[in-house]
């Protein structure tokens, strides 16, 4: 099982109004914590690119996750910082996970169907993780302080994030809440 590198997120349990407050789409608790995140993120140095990827939704777009994404990547370009966010993966329209694990559903059984929106979609995150990962090997590529990290509003058993790892890479993940149980086998 993949380890997932969850950065910025408090438990769970201290956030889940604001979590939920997030997925309705509140634009006080999204600038809060965007603002948070970014103060988060500033990784202190002269300059650096930071590239922010949504995790997509239940509605197979990412609605909360862009706006989160967009307003953290706002807070650091106000910072010196490039920051820029890549819309780029989709899934399948399903139900809320979290409608079904309160039920006691399995949600492993939930096909997500994550995917690039298109070709286009998929090289462009593909020149980024080219450039992260080639650095060592390739220093003329190299971006000084790059840093790619996918974004979503809470990481529970890391099911979604997993499914994105299948599409993109073992990326670090940018969360407001995090209930720890994606590290227990």
């Amino acid at each position: 099982m993949e380890k997932i590198e969850v950065v910025g997120a408090l438990p769970y349990d201290r956030v889940r109004k604001d979590c939920h407050a997030i997925k309705d789409g509140n634009n006080q608790v999204i600038h809060h914590y965007g603002w948070q995140i970014a103060k988060f993120l500033d990784p202190g140095f002269e300059f650096g690119t930071i590239i922010l990827v949504p995790v997509p939704g239940h509605t197979g777009i990412a609605n909360q996750t862009l706006k989160l994404s967009k307003v953290i990547s706002w807070y650091l370009n106000e910072r010196g910082y490039f920051a820029a966010v890549s819309d780029v993966l989709m899934c399948y329209r399903h139900e809320p996970l979290y409608d079904m694990k309160k039920r006691g559903e399995d949600i492993s059984k939930v096909p997500l169907g994550i995917r690039y929106k298109s070709k286009r979609h998929m090289q462009e995150l593909a020149y980024w993780l080219y450039r992260l990962e080639t650095a060592e090997q390739h220093p003329e590529y190299r971006l000084p302080n790059l840093k790619i990290y996918l974004v979503d509003n809470v990481v529970d058993t890391g099911y979604t994030v997993r499914e994105v790892f299948k599409v993109t890479s073992n990326l670090p993940v940018i969360a407001v809440g995090d209930s720890g149980l994606h590290m227990v086998k």
